[in-house]
Parts: structure tokens; C-alpha cells; sequence
């Protein structure tokens, strides 16, 4: 699954060894990257959590138990990361995450049976 949002693509793989998805945020530059513009980012100021960053943009990876998927929208400068259920309380959590993975916001939100949006309409 994937999504993109601003200027940042976000996809997910599966880990089987490890049972968790594996989240990739690719934050490229808005000028298509070079080296200006990475000598003048600087990874320091994204913490520990980017991995990589080269003439195309920084690559930062985080990693999600019962991911249900990823939205995005173009015009954005954040993406909503929604995971399966709890088994206990039956809520999911949407995580709003921004270009590099650093969560904006979280919520857990109850869903309940029967209401479909794609019922008809009498």
C-alpha cells in the first residue's frame, strides 16, 4: 500500500519475520532535490529516526502492528495512518504523521456495525 502526500511518497511492506508492516516516508525536495538542497536540510534537525538521505530526499522508516492502511491527499503536508482494530477495545487508532513520519496527532476512534456508507438509498 502506498500514498502521497505534499511532496512525500509513503509506502508499507511486510515484515513476516518480524509480524509488522514497515512504513517509508521519501520526503523529496520540492525542487527535485541536488545537492543544494540536501547541504542546506541537514539531517540533524530529523532526529534519529531518518535513515538515509541522498541527492533525491530524506528516507525515514517506522514500523506499525495491524496497519489497515495509509491516506493521503496531494495538497496535504500530512498522512493518516489507520491501524486494524484492538482486540480489546474494538477502536481503531488513526495516526496523523507528517513528511518525515513524526506523529502531528493520535486518535482512537470506536467504529461501529451497520453503519455502511455504501447502504442505498431508499
Amino acid at each position: 500500500m502506498w500514498t502521497y502526500f505534499s511532496t512525500t511518497l509513503a509506502y508499507a511492506t511486510w515484515r513476516k519475520e518480524k509480524g509488522e508492516h514497515q512504513v517509508v516516508y521519501w520526503a523529496v525536495p520540492p525542487n527535485g532535490g541536488g545537492a543544494d538542497a540536501n547541504a542546506t536540510s541537514g539531517a540533524s534537525g530529523f532526529g534519529n529516526s531518518v535513515l538515509g538521505q541522498s541527492q533525491s530526499g530524506v528516507v525515514v522508516k517506522t514500523y506499525r502492528t495491524r496497519l489497515a492502511f495509509l491516506l493521503g491527499d496531494g495538497s496535504c503536508d500530512a498522512c493518516a495512518v489507520v491501524t486494524k482494530p484492538d482486540a480489546n477495545s474494538g477502536a481503531v487508532t488513526v495516526h496523523l504523521n507528517n513528511a518525515i513520519g513524526a506523529p502531528l496527532e493520535k486518535r482512537e476512534v470506536q467504529l461501529f456495525p451497520g453503519a455502511d456508507s455504501q447502504q442505498k438509498a431508499l
